[in-house]
C-alpha cells in the first residue's frame, strides 16, 4: 500500500505540480489509511502544501515543480 501511495504522489506531482500532489497525497492518505473525516484530511493536505510553499518558495527561494493549477493561480 505504501508503494502505491508514494508512486501515485510522484505521478500526480508530475502532472499537477508538487503542491497539488502533496495536498492530494496527504488528504487521501489521512482519509483512507488513517480513517479521518474527509474535511480534516483536506484541511491538513492544504495546510501542509501551504507550509511547503512558504518554506521553499518564500523562505529558501527554491522553486519546486509547478503544474497547471499554480499557473492558473499566478504562482510562479
Amino acid at each position: 500500500m505504501a508503494f502505491c501511495s508514494r508512486s501515485s504522489l510522484a505521478a500526480t506531482s508530475t502532472f499537477l505540480g508538487l503542491y497539488v500532489g502533496t495536498a492530494l497525497y496527504i488528504a487521501v492518505t489521512m482519509v483512507v489509511q488513517g480513517g479521518y473525516k474527509w474535511w480534516i484530511g483536506v484541511l491538513a493536505g492544504v495546510g501542509v502544501a501551504f507550509f511547503f510553499f512558504i518554506i521553499f518558495e518564500i523562505g529558501f527561494k527554491v522553486p519546486l515543480l509547478k503544474g497547471p493549477v499554480e499557473a492558473f493561480l499566478g504562482i510562479y
